[in-house]
């Protein structure tokens, strides 16, 4: 930890919001002590001493054994495997090597990695109470409108808890068709949650910053402001972290747009695009509460959710123009 927007993002989630040590160490994507570690020094930047001996890597005949070991294990059972510290006793009791075990395990690491043995990505399971977050995300396929195929954009806005999504096509994806679903969607619901989670999408996102920051669209921003909801966003490339809403639009895509449907106005695609999400709420059961579909769950969180605001958010695009006296 040298980065200083990491150590005040740290101070601000414990001093401002109050998090705990490890949501903070979650957050961040460091280690609960060295959270400790900023929260209880109180300061703004951290310098670490040099090392006083520099550890080498493993050359030379230390190296081929442990890569054909490496290699050998290649194919068996995880149990049955070499680890990196059975490696080192190996070396040490038999073949006379003198040298650290940071040093083996940073060989065996990089020779996997040359190997094209790929490390399994760890995923923690979430869990989202009620009212607690919404995922957003589009959609597109083809589809009649009249007599003619065009591609369909459709805009889906999931809750996390009760998994009761709403779903509104459009003919592009401009900003203001992105905050008119949104709008539609806690008119809908008949609430709002807490929190909002997307990708980085150009309507909502300038620029990304480093670390968890970004820059925002200025309408993105007033609009979150006036339905009091925060926004969130995910890793660049990393959608499976909104991936409850990333499933449901290949459940839409299958069970709706295939075959290709005709329509006569985008109204009437609308219309049983609606019908379409509540049936599917009420005959499919919850994935993680049994016994009840989502709709019923649904009903439940409706009664929790953010209560809306007296007006809707004019959600249109503004310009400047002036009026010719001719």
């Amino acid at each position: 930890m040298t980065r200083v927007e990491e150590i005040v993002d740290v101070r601000k989630l414990k001093l401002q919001d109050g998090k705990s040590i490890r949501s903070i160490s979650q957050f961040v994507g460091q280690s609960r002590n060295t959270v400790r570690k900023i929260i209880r020094s109180g300061l703004t930047k951290f310098t670490y001493k040099k090392r006083s001996t520099q550890l080498y890597p493993a050359t030379g005949k230390v190296k081929e054994m442990l890569e054909t070991w490496v290699k050998e294990d290649q194919g068996k059972k995880k149990k049955h495997r070499r680890t990196a510290r059975r490696i080192y006793d190996i070396l040490t009791a038999e073949h006379g090597y003198t040298g650290s075990y940071v040093s083996i395990s940073r060989c065996v690491r990089e020779t996997k990695c040359e190997l094209s043995i790929r490390l399994k990505e760890a995923f923690i399971p979430l869990i989202y109470y009620a009212g607690d977050a919404f995922q957003f995300d589009w959609g597109e396929m083809p589809a009649y409108i009249g007599k003619q195929l065009k591609t369909v954009y459709f805009a889906v806005i999931q809750l996390c808890h009760s998994r009761y999504f709403y779903v509104r096509a459009y003919t592009c994806q401009k900003q203001e068709l992105m905050l008119d679903a949104h709008r539609r969607a806690f008119e809908h619901f008949g609430g709002i949650c807490k929190r909002g989670i997307y990708d980085n999408l150009k309507s909502a996102v300038k620029t990304l910053l480093k670390g968890h920051h970004r820059n925002l669209q200025e309408k993105f921003v007033r609009f979150c402001s006036h339905y009091l909801y925060k926004s969130e966003f995910c890793n660049p490339a990393r959608g499976n972290e909104k991936g409850r809403v990333e499933n449901l639009i290949g459940v839409i895509e299958r069970n709706f747009f295939v075959p290709v449907k005709h329509f006569e106005s985008m109204e009437e695609l609308n219309d049983q695009l609606s019908n379409f999400s509540i049936m599917y709420s009420k005959t499919n059961e919850h994935p993680e509460i049994s016994g009840h579909s989502r709709y019923e769950v649904f009903e439940e969180e409706q009664k929790i959710l953010i209560q809306l605001p007296p007006y809707g958010f004019d959600c249109c695009r503004e310009t400047l123009s002036v009026a010719s006296p001719c």
